[in-house]
């Protein structure tokens, strides 16, 4: 009986968030409109995650640029836990306490905390332009699989376990890409 009432929560859990859409998976709104079209074609789904930051034209050349870097991976890192906090709300909706010792709320929990960090410090600012009026832009790029996979690896999970953690994750954010794609916003 527990076990029902466990999966129809999360059913209902994830019928919600697919009504109310979601976490936010679009490129920075920001961000030139020649790169959000490149987001979306590089990184479908929600596994990479961008950050725009833009740097004042009044500065120096390299203290414009610095500070659009500065910027980007600041963005970066607020949406990469935004990504990261619905990531772990459906696993622990899905893993927890599913029978195997591996997979506890504590673990997930730190477990995509720990991915969180891998990727953040992994991340690299992959794009700059200076427009027309002497602004500096950039874009900072994360992805989450090799992070997530990484801290699985560290943490000493099954390869079972790191199975099972990896194939929910990827229903959790590929099902957000999938109604991305109908609203024309194929991700980021």
């Amino acid at each position: 009986m527990q076990r029902l009432l466990r999966w129809l929560s999360v059913a209902v859990s994830l019928a919600l968030i697919a009504a109310c859409g979601g976490p936010d998976f679009r490129p920075p709104e920001d961000a030139p409109a020649q790169w959000q079209a490149t987001m979306r074609q590089e990184a479908p789904g929600g596994w990479v995650v961008w950050g725009y930051g833009s740097g004042g034209a009044d500065q120096s050349l390299a203290a414009g640029r610095a500070q659009a870097d500065s910027r980007a991976r600041s963005d970066l890192a607020g949406r990469v836990d935004a990504r990261l906090g619905h990531l772990r709300q459906g696993l622990v909706e899905r893993l927890a306490g599913e029978g195997g010792k591996d997979l506890e709320k504590t673990d997930i929990k730190a477990l995509v905390k720990r991915a969180g960090e891998i990727a953040v410090n992994a991340a690299g600012v992959e794009r700059h332009q200076r427009d027309d009026q002497g602004a500096w832009h950039a874009l900072a790029r994360a992805e989450l699989k090799p992070a997530l996979r990484e801290a699985a690896s560290n943490r000493g999970l099954s390869p079972q376990a790191r199975e099972r953690l990896m194939t929910a994750a990827d229903e959790i954010l590929g099902a957000k890409e999938s109604k991305g794609s109908k609203d024309g916003e194929g991700g980021e």
